[in-house]
């Protein structure tokens, strides 16, 4: 809509006749003869479909020899943030197996993109006090992490990205002077082995009351602490093009807390996404509330590939509904989130408690959200419950795991697909 307001400007949807039979498009030029770059922001809501779409127009029109019709194509956006208007979205085409003849043209055409990360953020570059909070306040990925990755996907790192991250990435991973017990929950190019809640040598606990740490039970002895640095170190040397993150856990025991710091009881989260299977009985034996909150960590719904988030807002009576696909969230993505976005990633992470203007929560994941939301140092992890079942969590369908590589000239590289 907003591009329809610009002289000269037209939507997409308007530019390109969705909905026609693209044979039928006149001979006319679809924008002025002179115009050669065409920009498409809010990326992640083009599908592969309309891509290729646009290419068979432009071709149409201009020349049919030349990709897009010889026009060069700006795309911008988080690809991960909406849901594509119609089709696959085209992130999708690079790891999607069994593609479509369209989709894997769409698929090629993707990949003649050259690829830029964001560096500088313009909201930081614009307003003062964004810019302070970007630059001075890299501690917020320390309280969040847990919050923000899938044991869904495998995640990965390109090469060019993995520079930009090596030095908050040692940072996080240990700290003998502060924290000669504690490391970081991500280690580069780590195994998940070693920071796997299911080995039941690890488990979440507060530190200060805020950041959410993990401590093993195994490194109380010095000869311990060293073999698992020595085997960290290890790890790290060794770099390649792609990076593969270690698994999160899949599951995570929490108490809810006010401003106040009061305690929320368990009663006031949704029971069906409370895993907890301990309740609390009174006299007559009746079950009155479960003694904790247990809650999953980016894992699909079994039989559900679609979600929806009821939007309450105070100017607007009825609810909004906003529907998208779940994708594996990591650091990797994140980091690139707050390079473009900037401050509004810290609102943006978890949602605990209703006020006026904030999204409220209708599904049993944790995910990226949209609005205005309170910082997750309102969540407190704690250890796993004995009452949790871990087996309600497992997945229906077959994971998929899957790797982006980017080259160091910035084009994306074709990569075998793992299954």
């Amino acid at each position: 809509a907003a591009a329809s307001q610009f002289p000269g400007g037209q939507t997409c949807h308007a530019a390109f006749k969705v909905g026609r039979d693209g044979n039928r498009i006149s001979a006319s030029k679809l924008f002025d003869s002179t115009v050669g770059l065409i920009v498409t922001d809010e990326i992640s809501m083009l599908g592969g479909e309309f891509a290729v779409k646009m290419d068979k127009r432009l071709r149409l029109v201009y020349d049919p020899d030349l990709p897009f019709g010889g026009k060069s194509l700006l795309l911008s956006g988080d690809f991960w943030q909406l849901e594509a208007l119609m089709g696959t979205p085209l992130c999708k085409t690079m790891y999607k197996p069994g593609l479509s003849e369209v989709l894997t043209h769409a698929r090629d055409l993707f990949r003649r993109f050259r690829v830029f990360f964001v560096e500088t953020q313009q909201r930081a570059h614009d307003c003062p006090l964004t810019k302070e909070e970007v630059e001075k306040d890299p501690e917020w990925m320390d309280e969040t992490t847990i919050l923000v990755t899938s044991n869904v996907d495998k995640a990965a790192l390109t090469s060019c990205f993995a520079k930009l991250l090596a030095t908050r990435l040692l940072e996080l991973l240990y700290n003998d002077k502060d924290y000669p017990n504690l490391f970081g929950y991500f280690g580069k190019g780590g195994n998940s082995q070693i920071l796997d809640n299911g080995n039941e040598n690890v488990e979440w606990e507060v530190a200060n009351g805020t950041m959410c740490k993990m401590v093993s039970l195994a490194w109380t002895k010095p000869e311990n602490t060293e073999a698992v640095l020595d085997y960290l170190n290890t790890i790290s040397a060794h770099a390649g093009d792609v990076i593969d993150l270690p698994y999160a856990p899949d599951y995570v025991n929490v108490q809810l807390v006010t401003l106040q710091g009061d305690v929320v009881p368990a009663t006031t989260w949704p029971p069906q996404n409370n895993l907890e299977t301990n309740w609390i009985l009174d006299k007559t034996g009746r079950k009155t509330q479960k003694f904790s909150i247990i809650i999953p960590i980016g894992l699909v719904a079994h039989n559900k590939e679609k979600y929806t988030v009821k939007l309450a807002r105070t100017l607007i009576q009825k609810q909004i509904e906003i529907k998208y696909e779940q994708v594996a969230v990591e650091l990797a993505l994140v980091m690139t989130i707050w390079k473009a976005q900037g401050a509004t990633l810290r609102r943006v992470l978890l949602y605990l408690e209703g006020i006026p203007g904030a999204p409220k929560w209708l599904f049993d994941h944790i995910y990226v959200g949209t609005s205005r939301v309170r910082l997750t140092r309102l969540l407190r992890c704690l250890p796993p419950s004995p009452g949790f079942r871990k087996k309600r969590l497992k997945r229906a369908t077959a994971q998929s795991k899957w790797v982006m590589d980017i080259g160091e000239d910035g084009y994306w590289r074709l990569h075998k697909q793992s299954n």
